[in-house]
């Protein structure tokens, strides 16, 4: 089944700029500080950028942990999420057949990744046997 198709990684579904903070904190495992930083107005990666040190510096973050979690996350905004280098899209991998080899058989979405990352499982139902292709 290997042999005749293809891993395709492609643009996906945009990343909305409402977005980009959830996002962001579901990469460093923050999603719990979402509200509490929507609340204050920040969506954007910008927003955080101009508005990040004065969040750090309120008692807006009460727990210790979370506090300093969040300042290390910012130290590593502008390395991990640089201003001019962030897709702003989640990455669409597909599997591709070869339409010599297996014609009138369709292209198959695996998942969209976003910021956050993930898992990729090539394991289809959770089987590890190599399952009839595509």
């Amino acid at each position: 089944c290997g042999d005749g198709v293809r891993l395709q990684i492609e643009a996906g579904l945009p990343v909305l700029e409402a977005t980009e903070v959830g996002m962001w904190l579901a990469a460093y495992q923050l999603r719990h500080l979402e509200p509490t930083l929507q609340d204050v107005g920040l969506f954007m990666l910008e927003d955080l950028r101009s508005r990040g040190p004065e969040i750090l510096n309120s008692n807006l973050i009460s727990e210790e942990k979370s506090r300093s979690e969040l300042a290390l996350a910012m130290k590593q905004l502008n390395y991990m999420f640089p201003r001019n280098g962030v897709p702003k899209y989640m990455l669409r991998l597909v599997l591709q057949p070869d339409q010599d080899k297996y014609p009138g058989v369709e292209a198959k979405e695996l998942c969209q990744i976003g910021w956050a990352g993930g898992v990729v499982s090539f394991a289809p139902e959770g089987s590890l046997e190599a399952p009839p292709c595509l």
